[in-house]
């Protein structure tokens, strides 16, 4: 490989320094999202267990009087 002097290094430096940083807002997009998804999965799950609550309720009796 021919090399070209600073300038070819200094240019390929910042490269890699723009790189790097594309990189880590990348990064950082994703960490938020993915604490935002868990935020929302515990949510959904806080949900269904209600919901499951709500349901046993209306169904206990029904099965206590035999209807179902």
């Amino acid at each position: 490989m021919e090399s070209r002097g600073n300038l070819d290094l200094t240019r390929q430096i910042e490269e890699l320094e723009e790189e790097v940083s594309t990189l880590l807002k990348q990064k950082a997009y994703l960490q938020d999202t993915c604490r935002r998804a868990g935020e929302e999965i515990q949510d959904l799950k806080s949900t269904v267990k209600a919901l499951e609550n709500t349901v046993e309720q209306v169904l206990n009796p029904l099965r206590k009087d035999g209807l179902l």
